[in-house]
């Protein structure tokens, strides 16, 4: 798999996708595989919700960058948040800003100004890859994963910056906006990374959602990780001695050889169609996909034993690690390159 392409080496992962696809568990689980490749990882999520600390196992995440394990981090933002800490950096002096919220018309103002709270969703990430912006001494984040909300209102919040540029012309908030955009579709430092899965409703999504990053927004588009594949059920081997089976479930104590009751053999010959009819399924949406969307694409299969929450996150990132291998994730950045000890990898 041509590790370019895949497009995980980049400063910023921002991962999205429609809800209820996975998208929380694989923005974790590349999180996990940055970390463990030895690059100082941090894990975003801006959900009131804050579903990122289950899928790791830890306690509830908020807006503080809290270190969860071995070069990981994480944190939980919203826009009111960084639109806060964006004030007081620029009044330099906190009195001045608690003055400032107090009064109406600050709440006003942003009532009056959509998309502001947003923007600094998004400004929150420029601002944590300058020199010493994740206000841990000494850390510099080389990786930073950034779960973004689900398809409709993640579309919305990419949108934000040039809407932003378009209202507000002059400005701190309007270079402060070029800043952000600029990190967002600079190829070099930002990829967008799709997670769907091989049904109708998120491909349709994952299409629409990827022209949208690509030409409206202008991000640079990696990886489209394919979540929940059923497997292939009968090996090409054992296609007729299925076939039989299929036609009559009692012979499946003869093709396998061993004593099976009548009535447990038919469930389980009804139990593997339903398989692998939802597996004829996938590969219709599977095919739409490569045809239809560019780039790399990574199946992760369907977990069937696999307990939500961390179990599950370690899993997928097995499945991820399997498949891209672990130099996809690339190296440090310069900054932290030279702090590695000795037999690390570097």
């Amino acid at each position: 798999m041509d590790q370019d392409a895949l497009s995980l080496d980049r400063r910023i992962l921002v991962v999205a996708g429609k809800g209820g696809v996975g998208k929380s568990t694989f923005a974790a689980a590349l999180a996990l595989n940055a970390a463990r490749a030895g690059l100082k990882t941090l894990l975003i999520g801006s959900d009131i919700r804050e579903g990122l600390s289950h899928c790791l196992g830890t306690h509830k995440l908020d807006y503080k960058t809290r270190r969860i394990e071995e070069n990981l981090w994480g944190s939980n933002i919203s826009g009111r948040e960084s639109l806060e800490e964006f004030l007081i950096l620029k009044l330099k002096v906190k009195f001045l800003y608690d003055q400032l919220l107090k009064r109406d018309l600050f709440h006003y103002f942003i009532a009056a100004a959509p998309g502001l709270e947003e923007l600094f969703i998004l400004g929150k990430m420029w601002f944590l890859c300058q020199p010493d912006g994740s206000g841990i001494k000494g850390v510099q984040f080389d990786r930073i994963v950034f779960d973004a909300p689900a398809t409709g209102h993640g579309v919305s919040l990419f949108k934000t910056p040039q809407v932003i540029l378009d209202t507000i012309r002059v400005g701190p908030i309007h270079h402060y906006t070029k800043d952000v955009l600029k990190l967002l579709t600079d190829p070099t430092h930002t990829a967008f990374h799709i997670v769907t899965l091989p049904e109708e409703m998120p491909v349709n999504e994952s299409l629409e959602l990827d022209h949208t990053v690509r030409v409206d927004v202008g991000m640079h588009r990696g990886t489209t990780f394919v979540n929940g594949v059923y497997p292939e059920v009968v090996p090409e081997a054992l296609v007729n001695a299925w076939e039989r089976v299929r036609a009559n479930p009692s012979r499946l104590a003869v093709e396998s050889g061993v004593e099976i009751d009548p009535k447990v053999a038919e469930a389980l010959v009804e139990g593997a169609e339903r398989v692998l009819e939802r597996r004829r399924l996938g590969e219709v949406y599977l095919e739409r996909l490569r045809t239809e969307m560019a780039g790399p694409k990574v199946l992760v299969p369907y977990l069937f034993d696999i307990q939500p929450g961390r179990p599950l996150t370690e899993a997928v990132a097995a499945a991820i690690l399997e498949q891209v291998g672990v130099d996809a994730f690339g190296l440090p950045i310069p900054a932290n390159r030279a702090k590695l000890k000795p037999g690390r990898r570097s």
